[in-house]
């Protein structure tokens, strides 16, 4: 790609010096602006004499003067406490970008250049990008560094343009109020005479969206409560404004789907390490050194001989890492392939960069991890205590206001070089943020704190002086460590700190609710010289403690005991509960099929049930015990099953289900309790609304699914209630494929689901919704329009053959068209409901608010030629509505009435139609010759091409306008149904 060739082409710069400065000429829509790229000597002159009061051009002057000394202040990404040697250019972040090209349904990446990127985004009028990575690589970096070269003139990607940096968590009511949060209103008003300055402000935004660039920093903090910016990627506001956004890729969903362009941060790649460790090793004078270094970390994955060898891309890809790494193999002439062992290297090389740069020249540097002197080790202590509450929800930086210590301890913790400080984009912000230059630098620091915290009841903490005193945590606070989804990362590097003292922090998983599969995998992490020490300390807790858990591991003890016995004789009943779990994951095939032989399946339901209980306990694929249905459809079996796991408050560890002919009971247990799954099929299982209601009832709310397509399509639901619907989309953040086909639900149902989602302000993340086939009468016209606004994300909807009304879909209109709402729906199938009622023009409301929607179904809806007349007319009044349809089906509607030239025109507003479904529709042979009279009078060529006429009387038809349709007005024509149209 040549970058030269996706440029525009601007205007030629005009310089003139003047006081010694150099002012740059940019040309814009309204006139010429000065802009000068010495910010600090820099001051608009708003209001002399000889220049005009124009308030757009004085408005801009004052926002380009505020918004480049923000930006020109934006930090470096290098600890200003590190050698300067070790300095990173900023740049060198972004040297590896993947580009998602436009097509993405194919998905392909290419690799580009920062300039390259930077060229597209600039000759893309109204461009939307999306920026992502994993945490910590650099894109709030990226970010800053587009900002920073626009404030000081080091490049054109953005001239003329008036950038604002914005923080999307401080998105509360609107971007507009948001970006205003920058700007001094009264400084405003006092140097411009304009008043008032907000409203001024917000208007010249609205009114010049054109020039404007929001850079918005960080989609992944983005919480509940906060108002979504999808409405601008959309380009529901501020259209013509250039929208940037960044997210870790987790995040990415819908905003990818509407992107412009889609860039990846990856860092570093393979060849960009080695060109960096040759690099650093040529400024040290030990190019050998780097050549060394070079060859042991095998980069390329096909040469490593062995799958356990440490993998460095992770690692190495950042280049504040990297420059840990290099500095360690400087150091030391080997690399931990133990991740923990290798950051507490990466811990003593910060250190050290500190030390070397800020401590007296007599101290001596750390040459080993554990000999850390403690006002350091306090200072990571205090660093990674902040930390850990920012992880808990999915934050990497961290507030000053909020670190614990004495004022000498937080000073240092900020100045070790663990984190660099971010630069203010606020006039009023005036909080310290600190953000580390890697996810791994806060999960490794958690993990520390974490580790230090299971040895609260050790003198030393295993460092040559006393650790500081940590606050023990409450049970509670142990539950998060344990089970929090954003400290996984942290629990491995605690295990590891830890070592053979891991069994204090695992026995936390020996708990009220038994989790074998998460502890066994954590196990797994111990190292194996230390892992006997660990299931020594967490049996003798387990022996030596009191708790209600207790009987039941002594019970799951005997059951696998039995199971395993008939497998392998010298396993006994002295077994300790961890070697009895640790076999029965070996044999889990074998105890699986044991099952199945004739002295289990006469066994009775009670002891069946529970043995079966205990091994789901044990397995680590419990689909393996789904596979064979026999015992797990039988009504007595699952009764004792599903008793037992109430006691053992069992989950599920399973991300689909293999088999769903299960007993109903046990699949309606399976929806509440199988957090991870992802997929869940529960068509036609003789599930019902009130086995739902009950099994409901006994699960904790706050929880959260991993649901992303639930299918419960065929079942009575009629007695579920509009509650439950409620708490299952609202503990499924991520379901986006709803199917409640046919499930005798009532419109009262949906009523109160859709109320109290509303209530609590949910945003739904819905994208299909197949609701067909249900009684919905009695729904509110509010209660739809609700939904809408509540999935905005919603593309399809089946809600055919519910007994909704014309009266029904009118208020809907209503009420989203006085919102002024506008949906992205794409495909809606409304047949066979009684429309009848419906009005033309509020149908015409309706295609304007879902300005993308491509596939429209109203067969026999009870449609009259009138209504489409009156439809079409008032698109008409409207002049800017052009349609996106490209499937259209109205057959089975009495369209006697409808007009000719009306019917011309509804094909010429939709350009893209290429199959339109009008059978049956008591269309006469006059119709059909006014459409073609009038496409043909306007030289219309049409996209059809499939067309269904079937089943009306077109014997008035005339040979030149049946030849027009076969010919040249429609030539792309593949099919063409008339059957019985008496011609």
């Amino acid at each position: 790609m040549e970058s030269k060739s996706l440029c525009c082409q601007h205007d030629r710069d005009k310089q003139t010096e003047r006081n010694g400065c150099f002012e740059t000429v940019a040309a814009t829509a309204t006139g010429l602006i000065l802009i000068n790229p010495n910010i600090e000597n820099m001051h608009v002159n708003i209001n002399t004499p000889g220049n005009p009061k124009n308030e757009d051009e004085t408005i801009r002057n004052y926002l380009l003067e505020r918004m480049k000394m923000l930006c020109s202040k934006a930090n470096r990404v290098t600890p200003a406490t590190w050698n300067s040697y070790h300095e990173v250019d900023i740049a060198h972040m972004f040297t590896d970008l993947e580009l998602l090209k436009e097509n993405k349904e194919t998905k392909v990446k290419k690799p580009l250049t920062f300039q390259e990127v930077s060229d597209i985004i600039k000759c893309t009028p109204a461009c939307r990008v999306f920026i992502d990575g994993e945490g910590g690589i650099g894109k709030s970096t990226l970010l800053r560094f587009l900002a920073y070269n626009w404030a000081n003139d080091l490049d054109e990607t953005f001239k003329g343009k008036l950038i604002f940096l914005v923080k999307i968590r401080d998105i509360n009511e609107s971007i507009l109020s948001t970006i205003l949060k920058g700007i001094d209103v009264e400084e405003f008003e006092l140097k411009t005479e304009l008043k008032p300055g907000s409203e001024i402000i917000k208007r010249f935004i609205v009114k010049n969206d054109h020039e404007i660039v929001l850079l918005l920093d960080g989609l992944d903090e983005l919480e509940d409560n906060m108002k979504s910016p999808i409405s601008l990627f959309r380009k529901e506001q501020l259209i013509n404004s250039k929208v940037i956004i960044t997210s870790r890729s987790e995040y990415e969903n819908e905003f990818v789907k509407v992107s412009d362009v889609h860039v990846n941060v990856k860092g570093f790649n393979e060849r960009n390490i080695e060109r960096y460790i040759k690099k650093y090793f040529e400024y040290r004078k030990k190019p050998k050194l780097g050549d060394w270094l070079i060859s042991e970390l095998i980069l390329d994955e096909s040469k490593r001989t062995d799958s356990k060898q440490f993998d460095p891309l992770p690692i190495c890809k950042n280049p504040m890492l990297l420059l840990s790494v290099c500095a360690i193999w400087e150091d030391k002439h080997y690399l931990p392939t133990d991740k923990s062992e290798l950051f507490k290297e990466v811990f003593r090389c910060i250190l050290n960069m500190y030390i070397d740069k800020h401590e007296v020249a007599t101290m001596r540097k750390i040459s080993i991890f554990e000999r850390t002197p403690v006002k350091y080790i306090h200072a990571m202590l205090v660093l990674g205590k902040c930390m850990y509450e920012s992880l808990k929800t999915n934050k990497l930086s961290i507030n000053k206001a909020n670190m614990e210590g004495n004022k000498e301890e937080v000073e240092l913790a900020l100045k070790l070089g663990f984190v660099y400080k971010d630069p203010p984009i606020y006039k009023d912000d005036f909080e310290d943020v600190f953000t580390p230059p890697h996810k791994l630098i806060v999960e490794s620091l958690v993990g520390f704190y974490i580790s230090n915290l299971c040895k609260v009841d050790s003198l030393t903490g295993g460092f040559e002086n006393p650790i500081i005193e940590l606050n023990p945590l409450g049970l509670n606070e142990w539950e998060v460590i344990r089970i929090n989804e954003h400290l996984e990362m942290a629990r491995m590097f605690a295990i590891g700190f830890l070592g053979a003292e891991a069994g204090k922090f695992l026995k936390l998983w020996i708990t009220e609710n038994l989790s074998t599969f998460s502890l066994m995998t954590y196990l797994n992490h111990v190292k194996e010289e230390n892992r006997i020490n660990v299931e020594k300390t967490i049996t003798d807790y387990i022996s030596e403690h009191s708790f209600e858990m207790k009987p039941h591991i002594l019970d799951i003890c005997n059951s696998l005991w039995r199971c395993i016995h008939y497998i392998d004789p010298t396993v006994n009943e002295n077994w300790t509960f961890l070697q009895l779990i640790r076999k029965a994951k070996d044999f889990q095939n074998q105890i699986a099929s044991l099952l199945k032989r004739s002295q289990f399946m006469k066994m009775p339901p009670k002891f069946l049930g529970k043995v079966i209980a205990h091994l789901f306990i044990a397995f680590n694929d419990q689909n393996v015990l789904f596979e064979d249905s026999t015992h797990l459809r039988n009504e007595g079996v699952v009764n004792v099953l599903l008793d037992e796991f109430h006691k053992l408050s069992f989950q599920y560890e399973i991300s689909y289900l293999i088999n769903n002919s299960l007993h109903p009971l046990l699949l309606t247990h399976i929806l509440f309790h199988a957090p991870n799954i992802s997929v869940l099929n529960l068509n036609n299982c003789l599930v019902t609304g009130s086995t739902m209601n009950r099994c409901s009832k006994k699960y904790q709310k706050g929880g959260v699914f991993k649901l992303e397509c639930l299918d419960i399509s065929d079942n009575d639901l009629s007695a579920i209630e509009g509650a439950l619907l409620a708490d299952l989309l609202i503990m499924s953040p991520n379901l986006h494929g709803l199917n409640i086909t046919n499930c005798r639900l009532s419109g009262f149902v949906v009523n109160d689901m859709v109320r109290i989602c509303t209530s609590i302000l949910r945003v739904l993340n819905l994208e299909e919704l197949y609701i067909s086939n249900n009684d919905l009468s009695a729904i509110k016209g509010a209660s739809l329009a609700s939904l809408l606004g509540l999935a905005p994300n919603l593309n399809y909807i089946d809600i055919k053959k519910c007994k909704l009304s014309g009266f029904v879909v009118n208020d809907m209109v209503k009420i989203c068209s006085n919102k002024q709402n506008m949906f992205i729906l794409e495909k809606l199938n409304i047949s066979e409901n009684n429309l009848s009622e419906i009005e033309g023009a509020l149908l015409a409301s309706f295609l304007v608010i879902c300005p993308k929607l491509s596939t429209l179904q109203m067969s026999r809806c009870s449609l009259s030629g009138v209504v489409v007349n009156d439809m079409v007319r008032e698109c008409l009044r409207k002049k800017e509505v052009l349609l996106k349809l490209i499937h259209l089906d109205i057959s089975d509607n009495d369209l006697s009435a409808i007009e000719g030239a009306l019917l011309a025109d509804l094909l010429i507003m939709s350009p893209n139609l290429c199959g339109l479904n009008i059978t049956n529709c008591r269309l006469s042979g006059i119709v059909m010759n006014d459409l073609v009279g009038v496409c043909t009078s306007r030289n219309v060529v049409l996209s059809l091409e499939e067309l269904y006429i079937s089943n009306n009387d077109l014997s008035a038809i005339n040979g030149t306008s049946l030849a027009s349709l076969l010919g040249l007005m429609v030539p792309n024509m593949n099919c063409i149904d008339v059957q019985n149209c008496r011609l």
